[in-house]
């Protein structure tokens, strides 16, 4: 089944509201996403920190698009994982990425080598995220093959 196609095309928008210290709430096409911060940073902890969801989203595009290429070359594999790692400065009060860190692995039979290592090339120059992130990225794929 195809899903609804947005009421604006190419037309990305949420609403998010503060609800008190630093912790807010987003509502993302009917989802209701809370954000707040470490104790650390004056956060009740109620949710990941702003800096955490980025991460989150980097991760998810990147592993979104790795899926989408092997999904195109009808390959199935058992399992796309990433880790992204933030490595951040103080700027003032603000925290400052300088450099992000993927660490994807992806198991799969062993005669999916090369697609795999195709899929991750090409999701990195597909991933939008990334190109709009104006800090140093290193990428580091793991292959284990499942046979």
């Amino acid at each position: 089944m195809t899903p609804p196609a947005p009421e604006e095309p190419n037309v990305f928008s949420v609403d998010t509201h503060w609800t008190g210290g630093i912790r807010t709430l987003t509502i993302v096409r009917g989802h209701e996403v809370v954000v707040d911060g470490p104790y650390w940073r004056y956060g009740t902890d109620d949710g990941p920190a702003p800096g955490e969801m980025l991460l989150a989203a980097v991760g998810a595009c990147l592993v979104n698009h790795i899926v989408r290429y092997l999904q195109f070359k009808r390959v199935i594999v058992n399992s796309v994982d990433v880790k992204v790692t933030g490595e951040f400065r103080f700027a003032a009060a603000l925290e400052v990425y300088d450099r992000f860190t993927f660490d994807v692995v992806v198991e799969a039979p062993s005669k999916l080598d090369q697609v795999v290592q195709r899929a991750f090339k090409v999701a990195q120059g597909e991933c939008t995220m990334l190109s709009i992130l104006d800090v140093k990225k290193e990428f580091n794929l793991t292959f284990r093959p499942s046979d």
